[in-house]
């Protein structure tokens, strides 16, 4: 919530929707920045990678050092990501625009461009445009990122369980309209994942430092509280094992031919407790009810 309010996200000006939605951005990444990249940021943009079928994979060995600027302002579009990462280690430099949603679509708006008539408007669209120029208006002055086109990614971070086609479609489509001899294929940089797979890549990574494992975890307890665990089935061991005298002697028992009154507290304990008396309560006080069963 700190970059949120320094960078002016929660003025009374601002719907709700949008401050909730900058709100996580900034816990979220900032969380993030925190993290040593190779516990955080690298495991995350490779996972992502890997599910856009993006043949790069980041060596999470290498000594890599990350700038953080949130909400920076593109040149040429005048769009304002939601944060811009500038990833750098002694071989390579990396751009990656990240636009984050929490529960609205992309801020698309219809824009005629008087002198060539050339229909512009559509967000990932035009932050695409401003991330090729890699020039930023952040903090009241110009900077210009040092990276290959190639190393640029617009990353797309949605809550939607699957990729929201149309969005990413429609974006390819105007872009491609409007820069058709373009050096770079937008559909091999335009990168979408979901606020669960952070979840489920920073909970699976091991850590052995203990600060950086206190800061993982108050991530991780963050998303799930905002319902971005992912879901990993079932477990019933400690059931089981509450209950493993029940299967023993009642279920697997073949010699067993009545159930007896000591066995019925499990039927009381599961089914009725903190209910009011029932018919079937008053039946399980009565020991004819767990009479022989054959």
């Amino acid at each position: 919530m700190i970059m949120a309010e320094l960078h002016g996200k929660l003025s009374e000006g601002s719907s709700s929707l949008e401050r909730r939605e900058d709100i996580l951005t900034s816990n979220v990444f900032q969380s993030i920045k925190y993290l040593e990249p190779r516990f955080g940021l690298i495991p995350i943009l490779n996972s992502v990678f890997s599910d856009n079928k993006i043949s790069l994979q980041l060596d999470q060995d290498e000594n890599w050092s990350a700038e953080y600027f949130f909400w920076p302002e593109g040149i040429e579009r005048k769009r304002e990501p939601d944060l811009l990462i500038y990833l750098k280690s002694k071989i390579e430099n990396y751009v990656i625009v990240v636009e984050a949603k929490y529960r609205s679509g992309p801020s698309n708006k219809e824009e005629i461009e008087e002198e060539t008539e050339i229909a512009f408007g559509n967000q990932l669209s035009d932050q695409f445009i401003d991330l090729l120029n890699r020039r930023y208006k952040i903090g009241g002055r110009k900077i210009n990122f040092e990276c290959p086109l190639g190393n640029c990614y617009l990353l797309y971070l949605t809550m939607n369980s699957t990729k929201p086609k149309y969005d990413i479609e429609s974006s390819i489509e105007q872009f491609q309209k409007n820069n058709p001899n373009s050096k770079i294929a937008i559909k091999d940089h335009l990168i979408w994942t979901n606020w669960t797979k952070i979840w489920s890549v920073l909970s699976s990574k091991p850590i052995e430092s203990f600060q950086q494992i206190l800061i993982r975890n108050d991530l991780l307890a963050l998303l799930e509280q905002k319902g971005f665990k992912e879901f990993t089935g079932f477990c019933f061991r400690e059931w089981e094992k509450q209950f493993r005298s029940f299967y023993k002697e009642i279920w697997f028992c073949h010699d067993s031919k009545s159930y007896y009154g000591e066995n019925a507290q499990f039927y009381y304990e599961l089914w009725f407790q903190g209910v009011k008396e029932t018919f079937f309560q008053k039946l399980y006080r009565n020991p004819k009810f767990f009479g022989e069963v054959r």
